[in-house]
Formats: C-alpha cells, sequence, structure tokens
C-alpha cells in the first residue's frame, strides 16, 4: 500500500529510552490531487496502553479543485432533513461523493445535497469531487445535531363526573422539555373513527368457484363491500370493513342462474370473530342477510367522542392544552374507564397512554316555592339559580332544579 514502516516490531530501552520508527508514504498509482488518510496503531508488551497515529497523504501536482465552504443546515427537525450546500469553481468533473461520518451516503452533480437522518444525534459531512484523475481532498467536515423532543403529560389521569345523556370536558397538557420539535397525534381520534371491524367470509364449498355469484355488504345504507367473489379452489377468503356500535349491516346476494345455488356461502364475523350472521349454507333462491336483522356490536363502547387537537406539533419549550370530551349517552349509572393513546417522535416515548375514568351519576334535585314575604302570595317569573344552573318559578310560584 501508499503506507509502510521501516519496522512492525522493535524494543525500547527503560529508564527514558526512545525508538525512531522510519514511515514511508508512496504515491506510486495516484493521480494528482488524491487524498488519502490511515492510522498507525501502536501496541506494547507488557500492555501499558495503545497509540493512534492519523496519517494522510496528498498527491501534489496539477491542481484539481476541491469544493469549498461546506455548509450543513437541519433544515427539518421532524423528519431529520439535512441541506448541505457549497462552492466549487472547476470545470471537466464527473461528481461530487457525499459522506455522512465517513460513510458514502449520495453522489450529485449538483452543488447542494438532500440527505435524512436516521436517528436523533450528532453528525459530520464532507464532500470531494471526483475526476477522471481520481478525487479531491474533502470539504467539511462540517457537524450538526439533530437533538432529541422530550414528551411530559400532565395529568395523566382524567377523572369527570357527569349525569347520565350529558357530556363534559376535561383538560390535560403535553410539554415538550427537549430541544427538538415533538409531534403527536391521538390516532383513534384522526380521521373517520369506528368503534370495531366485521368480516365477510365467502366459502367455495364445491371447489369451482362463485359461477358469477357476487355479494354487496351496506352499512346504515352505505355500500362498503361491492361485488366480493371468491377464486376457485382458494379456501375461505376474508374482506374487513369498519363498523360503529349499533350499524345496521344488510346484505345483497347476487345469485347467477348457471350456478348451483348451494356450491357457495358466506358468513359475517363480529370484531371477537363469532359468527353472527350467514346465508342458511345455500338453498334454491339465497337472497342474503334480510334488512334489519343484523346490528353491529362493539365489544367496549368508547365514552370519549372528541380530543382536540387530535395531532400537532409543539416547539421546544412549549406547551399544548389537549381537551378531552366525555359523552355519557347510553351509559347506566356507573363508573368507567379506557386508555386514551397517543404516539409522538419522542424516542423514549413512541406510544403512551393516558388513563381515563367518567363517573355517570344521577343528580340532586332542589325544589320550592317563591312566596311574597307580607301577603304569602306566589311569585311567577323570578329566576333561581345554583351555581351554574338557574330555573324560573312558574305561576304558582314553584321551581325545579
Amino acid at each position: 500500500g501508499w503506507l509502510t514502516l521501516d519496522a512492525y516490531e522493535g524494543t525500547v530501552a527503560p529508564m527514558g529510552g526512545s525508538y525512531n520508527l522510519g514511515v514511508n508514504f508512496d504515491a506510486t498509482g495516484f493521480e494528482a490531487g488524491d487524498y488519502v488518510t490511515a492510522d498507525i496503531v501502536v501496541s506494547s508488551d507488557p500492555n501499558v496502553g495503545t497509540i493512534t497515529i492519523p496519517c494522510s497523504m496528498t498527491v501534489m501536482g496539477d491542481a484539481i479543485n476541491p469544493p469549498t465552504d461546506l455548509e450543513v443546515i437541519l433544515t427539518n427537525d421532524v423528519t431529520g432533513q439535512v441541506d448541505l450546500t457549497w462552492q466549487w469553481t472547476a470545470d471537466a468533473f464527473q461528481y461530487f461523493t457525499v459522506y455522512r461520518d465517513g460513510i458514502f451516503t449520495g453522489t450529485t452533480t449538483n452543488l447542494y445535497y438532500t440527505d435524512f437522518l436516521p436517528d436523533y444525534g450528532d453528525y459530520c459531512y464532507t464532500v470531494v469531487a471526483v475526476y477522471d484523475e481520481g478525487q479531491t481532498s474533502p470539504a467539511g467536515p462540517e457537524c450538526i445535531e439533530w437533538p432529541n423532543p422530550t414528551m411530559n403529560i400532565d395529568p395523566y389521569t382524567l377523572y369527570g363526573e357527569v349525569w347520565p345523556d350529558h357530556q363534559i370536558t376535561l383538560y390535560t397538557e403535553i410539554s415538550n422539555t427537549g430541544v427538538g420539535t415533538l409531534t403527536y397525534e391521538f390516532p383513534d381520534y384522526i380521521g373517520d373513527r369506528f368503534d370495531c371491524d366485521y368480516q365477510v367470509v365467502l366459502y367455495d364449498d364445491w371447489g369451482d368457484g362463485w359461477n358469477g355469484n357476487s355479494l354487496d355488504v351496506f352499512v346504515d345504507g352505505t355500500l362498503v363491500l361491492s361485488g366480493i367473489t371468491i377464486s376457485s379452489g382458494s379456501g375461505p377468503e376474508y374482506w374487513t370493513f369498519p363498523v360503529s356500535s349499533g350499524a345496521e349491516i344488510t346484505t345483497v346476494y347476487t345469485y347467477s342462474s348457471s350456478a348451483w345455488p348451494y356450491e357457495n356461502s358466506y358468513e359475517i364475523l363480529d370484531s371477537e370473530g363469532n359468527v353472527v350472521a350467514d346465508d342458511g349454507m345455500g338453498g334454491a333462491t339465497p337472497s342474503g342477510i334480510p334488512a334489519g336483522t343484523l346490528y353491529a356490536t362493539c365489544p367496549t363502547p368508547s365514552f370519549i367522542i372528541t380530543v382536540v387537537p387530535a395531532q400537532g406539533y409543539i416547539s421546544p419549550g412549549s406547551t399544548q392544552t389537549i381537551a378531552v370530551t366525555y359523552d355519557a349517552t347510553d351509559f347506566p349509572v356507573g363508573l368507567y374507564d379506557e386508555w386514551l393513546n397517543i404516539n409522538s417522535n419522542d424516542p423514549n416515548r413512541l406510544e403512551d397512554s393516558i388513563y381515563c375514568e367518567m363517573l355517570v351519576y344521577m343528580p340532586g334535585q332542589i325544589e320550592g316555592y317563591v312566596t311574597d314575604c307580607n301577603t304569602s302570595d306566589p311569585i311567577s317569573g323570578v329566576s333561581v339559580v345554583v351555581d351554574q344552573w338557574s330555573t324560573m318559578t312558574g305561576p304558582d310560584g314553584f321551581y325545579s332544579i
């Protein structure tokens, strides 16, 4: 290779002795402007330590211009996007090569390059120009840091008391005590939300396909699966569709007159895999599940109906207030709980959850009469206020809150 030593072992005298070792560079086979590096590692016996000596060689001659003025900027601390720019004034080159921490990252013929970091941390970049004669010495290294965001949630438990068929809104806060931008989302409350999934299972009982038969599935009158069929010999096939608890599921079975009606069948499974309806396993004129006979039942209805905002960005040192609304509609008196899931880009808390409790209780009642203190006659139209509740007395002076 280009780097050799006069000797690869030797002895050093005790009490301040020294040993001169010749180090030789050889540019044979290199082109002008080539730049190479290597390390000399010196160990000892007995082992009193190891010394690493960095070496580099630049081949002189007609200059081939290297890139200069390398700048590296973290332009998006959420995605880890890094933008590099540099200067270069020569011509007749092939391309630039970009290295991240000494590892090849990519090539370009432009004076700029975009990279995406694999994880949070510190990184250093170099750029070299590649000519027909070889590659130049590097521009750089230029280093950047992709800092960690840190998510904190307070409070971690949300407890609310609410009357039957009423709502209550509670609040928690997400703060970012890290350096990078924090992203968060409550995945169950982004876009359309359904309580559970149902499945249609098609069976080809004779192994020759559905012979022109097909099935449509409707949820509350909306077509969710259109003209599904099964191929010959494939075994049972499954189609999943989302529903809300209480939704009406209906099907329309299109029967081909050229097929034996009992060759094919289908079933509908709930979210726990139980068969909740079928077509009677074929028959003379299978026509699907009659409308109105199947309603979706999901295992655990959610009392959380909205989370606002359900997703967002939080800059370092900032806090976002989250409003969580409970709805006690159709919940009997009692205590209910569920977990509110949250995802983030905090590397230590990519997934987390908030414990939510809702106590549904029957409210107390206050009633009475308002009368004239002199005549004892009832007084109507008097406003009666108890905390946030109010009412008016009737013609007989009676009120009830």
